[in-house]
């Protein structure tokens, strides 16, 4: 389930509905975490389930964060005030 709830954020996100430096600033440290801790499980779902695409977004935004970069800004640094 939170997962899934990870990926619907993401949708969110990209779409604009959600902000993303907002989420950034609020959930960063937790999200990318939480993104390490499942990434096996995800891997492993993504070739077993011919499922390659699954939680893609969240994994996207995870990547991005590490580096304090937006996903949906082309990749502009959060700066300083992360």
């Amino acid at each position: 389930q939170i997962l899934n709830d990870y990926e619907n954020m993401c949708i969110g996100m990209k779409l604009g509905i959600v902000d993303e430096h907002y989420m950034f600033k609020w959930k960063r440290s937790g999200f990318i975490e939480d993104w390490e801790s499942a990434k096996g499980f995800v891997m492993h779902v993504r070739n077993e389930a011919s499922r390659p695409k699954i939680f893609e977004h969240f994994e996207e935004f995870s990547e991005s964060w590490k580096s304090g970069k937006s996903v949906t800004m082309n990749g502009k640094s959060f700066g300083n005030n992360q």
